[in-house]
C-alpha cells in the first residue's frame, strides 16, 4: 500500500468508503486516509490495515478504472450542458 493508493472500505454490508493514502507516519505507524476532496476521514495502524485486509473489508481499487469513470462522468456531463 503506498501513498496515493485509492481503497475501498466496507464498513457494513450496505455501506462503503472509497479514500485515498494521503500519509504513513512512520514514527507512529499511522496511515492517513482521505475522502475526494482531501479532508481526513480515517486513520489507521499498520496492524489495523492487515486486520482489514484479512477480513477482506478492504480493497484496492485499479487507478486506471477510477480515472476511466471519472472521464467518463465529465464527457456525460458535458453532452447534458451541450444538449440543455
Amino acid at each position: 500500500l503506498r501513498v496515493g493508493s485509492w481503497v475501498e472500505f466496507q464498513e457494513d454490508p450496505e455501506h462503503k468508503l472509497r479514500c485515498k493514502l494521503a500519509a504513513v507516519i512512520k514514527a507512529t505507524g499511522k496511515y492517513i486516509f482521505v475522502n475526494r476532496t482531501g479532508m481526513k476521514i480515517l486513520e489507521k495502524t499498520r496492524m489495523g490495515l492487515a486486520i482489514e485486509f484479512r477480513r477482506d473489508s478492504i480493497r484496492l481499487l485499479d487507478d486506471a478504472l477510477l480515472f476511466d469513470r471519472a472521464l467518463e462522468s465529465v464527457i456525460g456531463n458535458l453532452r447534458n450542458l451541450k444538449g440543455a
